[in-house]
């Protein structure tokens, strides 16, 4: 029984060792790497002039907003690719990117304040505590031949 065992484990080494040798057929012709942006979040206030009362309050506060998104491991993928192309793609026509590492990071943002785009409008806002969301990434860019 141990020797089928043995046999049958061989075979499937052997199997994984062909088809693994037949996909190192690349070469390495640089790398990328990058920042994605995704959004910002914030605390948002608003202007309490309504009234001569709130108005002494000064700003009354709105609540928290996440206006940042996730992005996967493939579309972060499909970004770095893209970049590839676009950097290595007029003198290789068959690339792609192994290796794809990347990290989340937040920077803080100074505070903002502007007026509604709303025609009529006088409404002052402004954000406070803004973090931007960026994705960091980079690459190994290989050609196939």
């Amino acid at each position: 029984m141990n020797a089928i065992k043995k046999k049958a484990l061989l075979l499937l080494l052997f199997i994984f060792g062909i088809s693994a040798m037949s996909a190192q057929n690349y070469r390495v012709i640089g790398s990328v790497s990058g920042i994605q942006n995704a959004g910002e979040m914030f605390e948002l206030y608003k202007s309490s002039a309504d009234s001569f009362r709130e108005y002494l309050a000064g700003w009354r506060h709105l609540g928290s907003r996440d206006d940042t998104k996730d992005f996967s491991y493939d579309q972060i993928n499909k970004i770095c690719l893209e970049q590839a192309k676009r950097e290595y793609g007029r003198y290789y026509s068959n690339i792609d990117v192994i290796g794809l590492k990347y990290d989340i990071d937040y920077e803080y943002l100074e505070d903002e304040e502007y007026y509604s785009n709303v025609v009529g409008s006088s409404a002052q806002y402004r954000k406070k505590d803004r973090q931007q969301k960026i994705y960091k990434y980079s690459a190994t860019v290989i050609s196939y031949e």
